[in-house]
């Protein structure tokens, strides 16, 4: 079995090694879901969306990609596109870090962990607060929010896949993130929803490297969900509720904060947003002692046991008698583990485990790279 540190689950950043295309041009007037990073880092990642606290606009995104993981300074020139992508300061500079809310080394972080907002500098109508899909079309999103549900169909628009389809197949996960190669640390984020690419041959993945900061939101009625932290090797996504990411983001920068939208600026989505709805969100639609089975089996599998081999646990559904039925899910990258983790919770509730296969940090040397390939 590999050891833990290689056993955790990429940040979806894109080294300068990994030439892959997607929204990665300079666009002006700038739209969401287009490459972009800090002045003078050696990674690209996505601006999801467009915020706004009624005065000001921010651009949305991980605080991974705008703070370099907490390392930058407030007020850090954020270029359009990334510098790996050809950006350049001050020419391409589109904002300036206002507010991160950073993973914890080592222990788990609040829910809405990893994300950042950076202030628009850019003149009057030279952003868009639309996606820009496929087809140089932009696509607006609403203001309001709602929560992941498991079976909800989901979009995406990312710097390096553009615009991907998949479907929420977790929900309420705990969650090993490592962001850096070799991995010598790594960080627990919680209450993330998995989002499983479509089925079928040739149906391709729902998020890649570069793909971070991208906005999740529900297929045809174009309502945010989430924001793209991670993702695995079968090409998996998983994104914070953004729920608890503007509420975060609220509380560290003392401003309102909702999503530029079509159906308006009205306060209601602020509101839901700074009193913490990720509460709200953590237990919705799930029942009580569901929730306290999942929380024991993080204890027992992730933070009792670090041989185990688990780097995830969330709760998901299996089928048994023909149909689907709840269940906790288990991740591992490793197949050898799978034959030690139990068939169901103590409880009875049956345990799902999912085998992620190798992984490796989307920010990895050529040296790492040519070694996990």
């Amino acid at each position: 079995m590999k050891p833990l540190a290689s056993r955790v689950f990429c940040a979806l950043l894109l080294s300068p090694i990994a030439l892959l295309a997607g929204n990665s041009d300079r666009y002006r007037p700038m739209p969401m879901g287009v490459s972009g990073a800090p002045a003078n880092v050696s990674y690209a990642g996505t601006i999801g969306a467009l915020l706004t606290d009624g005065t000001k606009d921010y651009i949305l995104s991980t605080a991974s990609v705008l703070s370099d993981h907490g390392r930058l300074q407030l007020g850090s020139p954020i270029v359009q596109p990334a510098p790996t992508d050809g950006g350049h300061s001050p020419a391409d500079v589109v904002a300036r870090l206002t507010a991160a809310v950073v993973a914890s080394p080592g222990g788990a972080s609040p829910p809405g962990a990893d994300a950042a907002m950076a202030e628009v500098v850019l003149p009057a109508g030279q952003v868009d607060a639309g996606l820009l899909l496929h087809d140089g079309h932009r696509l607006v999103l609403r203001s309001s929010l709602t929560l992941p549900v498991r079976g909800l169909r989901v979009e995406k628009a990312g710097r390096t896949s553009g615009v991907t389809t998949g479907v929420v197949s977790a929900t309420g996960i705990t969650l090993q993130i490592c962001y850096r190669w070799p991995c010598d640390r790594y960080e627990t984020l919680q209450n993330l929803f998995e989002v499983d690419p479509p089925a079928g041959a040739g149906a391709g993945h729902f998020a890649a490297p570069g793909d971070a900061g991208s906005v999740v939101f529900s297929q045809g009625s174009r309502v945010p969900i989430g924001l793209l932290v991670a993702f695995d090797s079968r090409g998996a996504g998983y994104a914070a509720s953004l729920s608890d990411v503007l509420g975060e983001l609220a509380k560290v920068s003392g401003r309102p904060l909702q999503i530029v939208g079509e159906d308006g600026r009205a306060s209601r989505a602020v509101q839901h947003a700074a009193a913490g709805a990720g509460a709200l969100h953590r237990d919705s639609g799930l029942a009580a002692p569901l929730l306290s089975e999942r929380d024991a089996m993080i204890e027992e599998l992730m933070r009792d046991c670090p041989a185990c081999g688990v780097q995830g646990v969330g709760i998901g559904d299996t089928i048994h008698d023909g149909g689907p039925m709840p269940a906790i899910v288990v991740y591992a990258a490793d197949p050898t583990a799978v034959d030690a983790l139990p068939s169901t919770s103590p409880h009875g509730t049956p345990v799902r485990v999912i085998v992620t296969g190798a992984v490796q940090s989307a920010a990895a040397s050529a040296a790492s790279e040519a070694e996990e390939r």
